[in-house]
């Protein structure tokens, strides 16, 4: 039997995935941060998928920060030659999970609030 938390930790991850690729599809850029959309869009709409599944879920909201961007860093370095940068992006992948995952802590406190628990 697979829990919940893993369903949504997969469709998170997911969601973030189609994001970073819809940019970078959509702009042309390998790397969907090169794009100005990516900070207009992508990312306010991470923001939105890690909030509400902080609300449906606010168990482990630091959980659904890093689901969000897990799968982003493959994307980016699949097939490409990683050059003396490559690590740095990582620290940037990270400091998005962090965001992410205050997001998701805001998502957690909004249902604590709305519904009283």
């Amino acid at each position: 039997k697979i829990s919940k938390d893993i369903v949504i930790f997969l469709g998170t991850a997911v969601a973030g995935l189609a994001i970073w690729l819809s940019i970078s599809i959509f702009t042309g850029r390998r790397e969907a941060w090169d794009s100005e959309y990516f900070f207009r869009i992508g990312l306010p709409c991470m923001a939105l998928v890690s909030a509400f599944v902080g609300f449906v879920r606010p168990g482990r909201p630091w959980l659904w920060g890093i689901a969000t961007v897990i799968l982003q860093p493959i994307a980016l370095y699949w097939g490409a030659e990683v050059g003396p940068f490559g690590p740095i992006g990582l620290l940037f992948f990270a400091a998005y999970a962090v965001v992410l995952s205050l997001c998701a802590m805001a998502g957690g406190y909004l249902r604590q609030r709305l519904l009283c628990e």
